[in-house]
């Protein structure tokens, strides 16, 4: 799901209850909606994965924790765990060397770089949908074998597209 579809999910269900994981990917693309989205899950996952109520009574509607990952090739990850996560002063635990830790794990994942071709379209087109399968196509046919990765605008595009290649695919010739 977009950012824009979880919001949109917030207002029916503020606690996202139907989710235990929560992907937020391409972080450093970060718009004002990614922004309060963000906050809003950290907000979240501090009620769910609280052991208490507000009370300091123990919970009785215990609630699935909530995990939140957040992905990004460029991102300054140390900021983000550390917006994540409460600090844990190692000092008041009576360890040695007074250090602070953050609990938001960060995982670094070696990249691969693979050579891309981009093709995008001169003008405005008004079928998008026309205009992306027919570069499918093109592309397809005219190059050598590889991926193609087509950017749609939502949900409906995404479902349709696919759908329209492999009818294409399978017609028999002729029609």
């Amino acid at each position: 799901m977009t950012d824009g579809m979880i919001v949109r999910e917030l207002m029916s269900d503020p606690l996202l209850l139907k989710y235990s994981v929560i992907i937020v990917d391409e972080a450093h693309e970060r718009t004002l909606r990614t922004d309060l989205l963000l906050a809003n899950l950290k907000g979240i996952q501090q009620r769910r994965n609280a052991a208490e109520d507000v009370k300091g009574k123990g919970r009785a509607d215990k609630m699935i924790p909530l995990k939140i990952i957040v992905m990004s090739a460029t991102l300054d990850a140390e900021k983000f765990s550390k917006f994540f996560h409460k600090q844990v002063h190692y000092a008041q635990l009576r360890f040695p060397t007074p250090t602070t830790s953050y609990s938001a794990k960060i995982i670094y994942v070696r990249g691969r770089q693979h050579p891309v071709t981009i093709y995008h379209s001169v003008e405005s087109q008004v079928d998008y949908i026309d205009a992306a399968m027919r570069t499918f196509f093109q592309v397809h046919l005219d190059q050598s074998p590889g991926d193609v990765l087509i950017f749609l605008p939502g949900p409906s595009p995404r479902f349709s597209c696919p759908l329209l290649i492999l009818i294409s695919f399978h017609r028999p010739r002729g029609h």
